[in-house]
């Protein structure tokens, strides 16, 4: 057998083991990816030395009795989800190292689930066996993956619930007639929305979208139920936050110091510089205003108005400087932040940067999904660049579209490859599938020429 050959037919089989082997069935990849972040948690050992952020003091506050607060002040600084994840955990298994382990084990849990989650929404796009199960792989082995259930930090449930969302409505926009669906889509957005503040927005997007892509008898009721399952999960929170601060806070009362954060004199693109903080310093005379605000009720409202103050004034009198700033956060959004200490390491901007590419690349060759269905996942990740445009970038927000980016990837290398067999002169002797052929009614050749 030639080498062109040989190589046409090891290239074919590897596409046929994917689609076929027992070796990539979907338990051992993930029982393989159980076992990869398990594994983390005993090499990182962050249950030792917990760092919960904002969620860790929030926890406490309701231990002690202060209520839903942060540096003593009635707080809707965080969404709710997770603080009252750890107060719950804290007030019924104690405050440990165990605690703490048994969290990190649960998040890992999760990071099996958004395995499992990836695998399902390539399957439903592509209808490919083979790239649903290559996805997979790529969920299971990515590095801010693996090293994510090691992070006290929500974003181990809400990228989950994410993928969800987005698996829900591209099958309601596949099955126009199963309302079920999108029972389901609105039930996981309304979820997403207790643990992920700008995702707010979103919600309303995605009822848009909705409306846009279903049929015109239906397409007012689907949107209005899909806002109205979602809103009402979180009806609770806004009411709780009117009865607090006498005015609509509909998810939190960060968005002024994030609006600000990236959008000052020091701003940088993300939330810190060479030297620290973005906000470590503030202008004297917005100091003086942010001391001034007396110890009410509404204190953490009121400093997120002068944050938000700010933030416009300075937005509208540097036009220039935000569209710097607007070309600054889209390249640390796509590649990495030289100032973030673990966003800057080599084993997470570079494994992100290639299944950038990959993606690009896997959105302009190999299976064409349809538009309508590719729709939710191609509005998450615009909306996950508005928003870091608009505010600032944190590697977390980049993290959260990546399990899009490994479906449209994995479309890239099956393409790839696929071409490759089509370059190379002739078959191998023992090559026997065809391009058309099937196992288990499921396509197993179908970009093979």
């Amino acid at each position: 057998m030639s080498i062109a050959r040989s190589q046409r037919y090891h290239a074919d089989n590897i596409r046929v083991a994917l689609a076929t082997s027992a070796v990539f069935g979907i338990r051992w990849l993930l029982l393989l990816s159980a076992a990869l972040r398990l594994a983390s948690i005993f090499v990182i050992l962050s249950f030792l030395h917990p760092q919960t952020w904002e969620f860790g003091d929030v926890a406490h506050s309701l231990l002690r009795g202060h209520g839903y607060s942060y540096f003593g002040s009635p707080s809707a600084y965080m969404p709710p989800a997770y603080p009252l994840l750890l107060a719950g955990l804290f007030d019924l298994l104690g405050e440990s190292w165990a605690v703490y382990l048994f969290l990190e084990v649960v998040q890992a849990a999760a990071g099996v689930l958004l395995v499992f989650m990836v695998y399902r929404l390539a399957l439903v796009l592509y209808r490919d066996q083979a790239l649903a199960r290559l996805a997979a792989i790529l969920a299971a082995l990515y590095p801010p993956f693996i090293e994510m259930c090691n992070e006290f930090h929500s974003i181990n449930f809400y990228i989950v619930l994410g993928v969800a969302t987005a698996l829900f409505l591209a099958k309601t926009l596949q099955q126009p007639s199963r309302w079920d669906y999108l029972v389901y889509a609105a039930i996981s957005m309304g979820i997403l929305l207790l643990f992920r503040a700008e995702t707010l927005l979103l919600a309303l997007l995605f009822a848009a979208l909705l409306f846009l892509r279903s049929q015109r008898d239906s397409r007012l009721a689907r949107s209005l139920l899909f806002l109205g399952i979602a809103y009402t999960l979180l009806a609770p929170w806004m009411l709780r936050n009117y009865r607090l601060f006498h005015e609509l806070v509909p998810s939190t009362t960060a968005s002024g110091i994030n609006l600000y954060t990236g959008n000052n004199p020091n701003a940088t693109g993300s939330d810190r510089s060479a030297t620290g903080y973005v906000l470590s310093s503030v202008p004297p005379t917005m100091q003086a205003d942010l001391e001034a605000v007396p110890m009410v009720p509404e204190k953490e409202l009121l400093l997120d108005h002068i944050f938000r103050r700010e933030a416009f004034s300075y937005i509208a009198s540097h036009p220039w400087r935000e569209v710097i700033l607007a070309g600054q956060k889209l390249r640390i959004f796509w590649s990495f932040d030289p100032n973030h200490q673990k966003g800057a390491q080599p084993v997470f901007w570079v494994p992100s940067i290639a299944l950038s590419v990959f993606a690009a690349v896997g959105l302009l060759i190999g299976a064409k999904s349809s538009l309508r269905e590719l729709s939710p996942l191609l509005l998450s990740i615009a909306f996950a660049m508005l928003t870091s445009v608009v505010f600032f970038v944190l590697p977390r927000y980049k993290i959260a579209i990546d399990p899009f980016l490994c479906i449209f990837a994995s479309n890239a290398v099956i393409s790839l490859q696929a071409n490759l067999c089509a370059w190379m002169p002739g078959r191998g002797p023992k090559e026997h599938l065809n391009a058309n052929a099937t196992i288990g009614g499921v396509k197993m050749l179908e970009h093979a020429a």
